[in-house]
Formats: C-alpha cells, sequence, structure tokens
C-alpha cells in the first residue's frame, strides 16, 4: 500500500541528550522532516565549514531545529515551565545545547546507527 511522504513527516522519535553528568533532556523530533537542505546546514556545522553569511547560517539552523524538534522537557529556571520549541525561544537557547542536540538527532537517524547488530561487521 502507497505511503503518503506527509505521513512520513508527521511520525516522531523519541531520544534522551545527555547533559552533564547526571541529567538528561528528552527530545521528541521528527526524522521525516530532516531534508537535503537541512542536512546539508548542519553537515556544513559539523565540518566547520567557512559559511558566507554567519547570520543567514544561524537564522537556517535555528529554523531547522523548529522543524524537526516537535517537543523537548527543557524548562525555565523556575524548574517546571517548559520552554516552547517556537523560534523566539530556540533562538535564546545556549548554542552548545543546540548543537548537541542536532548531533544526537543525526547519530540517532544516520545509516550506522540503523544497522541491526547482528548484521554488523565483526
Amino acid at each position: 500500500m502507497p505511503v503518503k511522504l506527509s505521513n512520513i513527516a508527521a511520525n516522531s522519535a523519541v531520544l534522551k541528550v545527555p547533559v552533564g553528568e547526571s541529567e538528561e533532556v528528552t527530545v521528541e523530533y521528527y526524522p521525516g522532516r530532516i531534508s537535503d537542505e537541512m542536512f546539508l546546514t548542519i553537515l556544513f556545522f559539523q565540518q566547520e565549514l567557512r559559511v558566507d553569511s554567519p547570520r543567514k547560517f544561524m537564522d537556517d539552523f535555528n529554523a531547522a531545529l523548529v522543524e524537526i524538534i516537535k517537543a523537548w522537557d527543557l524548562v525555565e529556571d523556575d524548574g517546571s515551565t517548559i520552554i516552547p520549541v517556537t523560534l523566539d525561544n530556540v533562538k535564546k537557547v545556549y548554542f552548545p545545547f543546540k548543537t548537541l542536540v542536532i548531533s544526537s538527532i543525526i547519530r540517532e537517524i544516520s545509516p550506522e546507527a540503523m544497522v541491526p547488530v547482528s548484521s554488523a561487521k565483526k
């Protein structure tokens, strides 16, 4: 039976992102929304390649996060108010944390991560 592209984009996955030695943030994200363009933005970041427009790069990076993150349990300093995943809020989140989240997602969806253990080379 055919599957709609929108159904693939609507599927979500959950991962735990370690923060420090004893804390973690749960992130629900949409793996099917990671487009080629988003992947290249992330790759440029990970490879530390020079970008012509750092501001545009950051805008694209933050927009990609908002597009692929459905929810997280990152809270305000009051310890209970969840920070909604909006463009304005993501821009305020510390950059090292955002890179940790996106790197964790990419590791989770990489082809190597999807190979069953039994078929991995020994």
